[in-house]
Parts: C-alpha cells; structure tokens; sequence
C-alpha cells in the first residue's frame, strides 16, 4: 500500500512539473492534454498562489511550495502505511 501511496505523489509530481513546462509554451495552452493536466493541478497550486501574492511580479512559487507539502505529506502518510 505504501508504495501506491509513493506512486500517487510520484504522478502528482510529474503533473506539475508538466504544467509548470506549458506555462513556458503559451501556444500550447489550448489541448485537450493542458486541460487535463491544469483541470487536476489547479486545486493544489491555487491556494498557495493567492497565499503568496506573487502573480503581479511575474513569479510563481505556489509550484515549489506544494512540492514541499506533498513530500512531507508523502512521508507521513507512507510511514503510518509501513507502522514507523
């Protein structure tokens, strides 16, 4: 179980690394697949973007700080799996 658990941040991951890859390429905004990825990474990056008030400055950092959350959360949640 803890290693579905590893999958599941694993993907979650790659999906904001693939979006944070779009936001470079502006023109490729408008596929089904940018939809599908910003549709599922949204709800996590949203809250910390309007935390951080950076938007007007061009900087984005709510990307780095949920890596850090789902790290930690990974952790944890894998450790009471495996009963440390």
């Amino acid at each position: 179980m803890a290693h579905l658990a590893t999958i599941f941040f694993r993907v979650l991951e790659l999906l904001i690394v693939i979006r944070i890859l779009f936001s470079w390429l502006p023109g490729l905004r408008n596929n089904d697949f940018y939809k599908f990825v910003f549709g599922l990474t949204e709800p996590l990056l949203k809250p910390f973007r309007k935390a951080l008030m950076f938007g007007s400055m061009g900087i984005d950092l709510s990307p780095i700080i949920v890596f850090f959350i789902l790290q930690f959360l990974e952790k944890v949640i894998t450790g009471l799996l495996l009963g440390r």
